[in-house]
This record gives structure tokens, C-alpha cells and sequence, in this order.
């Protein structure tokens, strides 16, 4: 292992008089044997959190979100997050989850799917948003003056959207695009569901507004194994579209909605759940401080829509009221175990506050390229997207070095003088780091 201990909160201790190798430029030995590399700078390269937990969501919505991942090839995690934009788009404000008297909150949601193309998101999606136009089509009918609107694909529609149906809309970008600057005001009764591409989560993390990374809910899941054709069941959408406008014609009205109040019982748990959230919080910074953050609210959210999918999906006679207990654990357990998990996926790959998270950057960066040297510069502009300044990069460098994946290259002095920028040499081992 080198010598060298990364100085945190100064410059490390690079060699002296480096030179670029070129003309008259002499190497002074050879280099440093190359050390195991620290296995902490290869984690979480890619997606692969934990899969959803199907026996948490009410019947018949398991069976339909299994059978239509399993006949599109996708993940039954995105299947998932296009349920959530279902429940938000026909509900939004129209329906709020009463904690206590003086706390409310919107079936709001913001959902994020990560993966690369081709990875099963649009098909995952596509049951669900030609439901949610089979409705939309339906209000317009009912009221062609007006014409309602469930579903907006740019912000500039959204006044107007908003307008004619106050009490929310879904704002869908089912595209791995720059979505994430296009995003409405916090405190609307918008909903987003869109896509985003592993590679531009720097990007995204770096353009979104002011708590932009704390309002989504993300899943990057592995690809599912493959489902033979003869083993692919028809999921049941002309049930499950039945289903969501039942859903939409108890949701209410901005001013007047469907109130959903948490029972003692789920009140009880709740609280457990917020002492834990609570303790927690003391023990982490940067994005995912932010994202537990919002935890509380998100939780409050998800134990109302697993009650309305419930409600909806039995034969209970009446507009629901409650949330009970059970609304309540299964919420807070998909937030504790698995949307914390792909968030700090997301967190992991993108986030710039945090030294390890920046090094990882860089690892990735350099596993994509797959160069044998490089420059200080190369690293700021390219891999850390101008993100930090040099002496931080100097910083992700040392930490590097330390950890076993780079080391400088040691020239001596150039006879024409002048001091070129140092050049970096990536361990061969990394091409071969999982």
C-alpha cells in the first residue's frame, strides 16, 4: 500500500516536479507496486436495490403489478411507481391523509424511475397511462367546455390543467431527458412520474430546484430474469382501469376532498415509525438528510394510498375514511427498506456533497473510459461535471490514491522547463472491479 495519508481539509502531498511524459521528459523509476483496491470505491456501480416487495400491496394489485412485469419484461418495481402516478393522477388534492387535526397531506407524489434504455420503464408505464387517457377521455366527455385534464407532458400546460381541475394533475415525462428542470413549484398539486438515465443523475441532482432530490420517491432495480412467453399471464388493465375510476369519482375537490383519518391503532404506529425516523436523522448529511427528511410527509402519503388501493380493491360498500395500522406498517416498512435503499442508489451515484460519493464518481468515470492516465482537469471537468474546485479535486485524488485505485506518475523535469500538469495512473486491477 502507499505511503501516502489524503489530507483532509488541505492539499495532498503530491510529488515534486512532476512532467507530462513527451519530448525530453525522462521517467525516475519505476512505479509504486500496485496495492489491493479499495473494495468501498466500487459499490453501488449500478442499480440492483432491493426488489419491491410485492406482499405489501393490497389485492388485486399484486397480482396485476407481477403479471404485467412479468408480460412486458420489466421490473415489477417500475410497474409500482406507474401505480403510485395512477393513485396521484385521479386523487392529487382531491384526497388527503389526516394524521392529526391539524396535519394533512395530498395524495402528492414525486416518482423517479432509473435505468438505462431499454430497461423496461416505457412498457412498465404504458398500462397505466392508457388508462389514465381512457379516463381523461371519459371527464371530457362529461364536460366538454371545460375539458379536464389528468395528465400534462410540460410544464407550460399546467396553469391551465390546474385551472379547470384544481385539485391536481400528473405531470409524466416518460423520457430520459432533462426533465427535472421542468419541475412545478413545491406546494402545487402536481404529481411527477418520469424516467431518468443513470448517467445524467449528476446532471438532474445538480439542475433541480431546492429540494428537487428530497420530493422523489426512486427505483433503480436489476433487470428481472427472463419470463418465458408460455409463462407470461394477460394482467387484468380492463379491471384494473374499472377500479381507478371508481377511485376517481370518490376522490373530491380541492376545497372539499376526501379525508382519509388515521385511526388509533395507525396512529400508534405512525408514531413508532417517526421515533425511529427521529433517531435516525442524527446520523446522516447531504442529499440523504434531505431525502429522510421529507419522510414523515412521504410515509403519511404512501400508508394513504396502499388504504385507498385496499378500499378499492374489496367489495366495501361507501366512500373510505381510515387509515388503519396495517395502511400505516406497510407504508413505513417500503419506505424504511426499500425506497431508502434506491435512493441511496441514486445518492450514491450522483451526490456531490460527500467525499466517498464524489471518489465513487470518479471510479465509475474512469471504468466507463477505461483510460491508463489522466489529469487533474480531466477529472474536475469531465467526471465531477465542474461540480467542485481543484483543491477538492485534489482531495477525491488523495482519496483515490489512498484507496488503491490511482497513483501520479513521477517524471522528472522537462529540459524546456515550465511545470505540466500531472498525469494519473489507473490500476489495471479496475477494469476487472465489480
Amino acid at each position: 500500500m502507499s505511503s501516502f495519508q489524503p489530507v483532509f481539509g488541505g492539499r495532498p502531498n503530491f510529488p515534486a516536479d512532476p512532467v507530462r511524459p513527451g519530448a525530453g521528459s525522462m521517467s525516475t523509476g519505476a512505479m509504486e507496486p500496485w496495492p489491493d483496491i479499495d473494495p468501498s470505491l466500487v459499490e453501488g456501480a449500478a442499480g440492483g436495490g432491493p426488489e419491491f416487495p410485492l406482499d405489501l400491496l393490497p389485492l388485486p394489485w399484486r397480482a396485476w403489478v407481477s403479471d404485467t412485469g412479468r408480460a412486458v419484461g420489466a421490473p415489477a418495481d417500475y410497474v409500482v411507481q406507474s401505480l403510485l402516478a395512477a393513485v396521484a393522477g385521479v386523487c392529487g388534492a382531491g384526497a388527503s391523509v389526516q394524521v392529526t387535526p391539524s396535519w394533512r397531506e395530498p395524495l402528492v407524489f414525486g416518482l423517479a424511475l432509473v435505468g438505462r434504455r431499454s430497461s423496461g420503464k416505457s412498457p412498465a408505464l404504458a398500462a397505466v397511462r392508457a388508462s389514465l387517457e381512457g379516463l381523461e377521455a371519459e371527464l371530457k366527455e362529461s364536460d366538454p367546455e371545460r375539458a379536464p385534464r389528468l395528465v400534462v407532458t410540460g410544464k407550460d400546460a399546467l396553469p391551465q390543467a390546474l385551472c379547470v381541475r384544481p385539485q391536481g394533475v400528473l405531470l409524466w415525462r416518460d423520457e430520459a431527458s432533462s426533465w427535472f428542470t421542468d419541475l412545478p413549484e413545491a406546494g402545487t398539486p402536481v404529481s411527477v412520474v418520469g424516467s431518468m438515465h443513470p448517467d445524467h443523475l449528476v446532471e438532474a441532482l445538480a439542475a433541480g430546484k431546492d429540494g428537487f432530490a428530497a420530493r422523489l420517491l426512486y427505483v433503480w432495480p436489476d433487470s428481472p430474469p427472463y419470463c418465458r412467453l408460455v409463462d407470461r399471464r394477460q394482467p387484468e388493465n380492463e379491471r384494473i382501469h374499472a377500479l381507478l375510476r371508481r377511485l376517481m369519482r370518490v376522490a373530491g375537490v380541492a376545497e372539499k376532498p376526501l379525508v382519509l383519518a388515521f385511526d388509533e391503532a395507525a396512529l400508534k404506529a405512525f408514531d413508532g415509525f417517526l421515533e425511529g425516523l427521529h433517531a435516525a436523522l442524527r446520523t446522516v448529511d447531504g442529499l440523504e438528510a434531505d431525502w429522510m427528511g421529507k419522510g414523515s410527509g412521504t410515509v403519511a402519503r404512501l400508508a394513504g394510498a396502499l388504504a385507498l388501493l385496499a378500499w378499492v380493491g374489496s367489495d366495501a360498500g361507501g366512500p373510505p375514511s381510515r387509515v388503519d395500522a396495517t395502511s400505516v406498517e406497510a407504508a413505513a416498512r417500503l419506505w424504511n427498506d426499500y425506497f431508502h435503499a434506491h435512493a441511496n442508489l441514486v445518492f450514491d451515484r450522483a451526490g456531490p456533497s460527500d467525499l466517498l460519493r464524489q471518489a465513487r464518481r470518479v471510479v465509475r468515470w474512469l471504468q466507463a473510459n477505461r483510460s491508463s492516465q489522466f489529469t487533474r482537469e480531466d477529472v474536475r471537468c469531465h467526471a465531477l461535471s465542474r461540480s467542485v474546485n481543484a483543491g477538492r479535486t485534489d482531495l477525491v485524488l488523495g482519496r483515490l490514491w489512498a484507496g488503491g485505485v490511482v497513483q501520479p506518475v513521477r517524471h522528472a523535469s522537462s529540459p524546456r522547463g515550465g511545470r505540466p500538469a500531472q498525469l494519473w495512473q489507473v490500476n489495471p486491477a479496475l477494469a476487472l472491479a465489480k
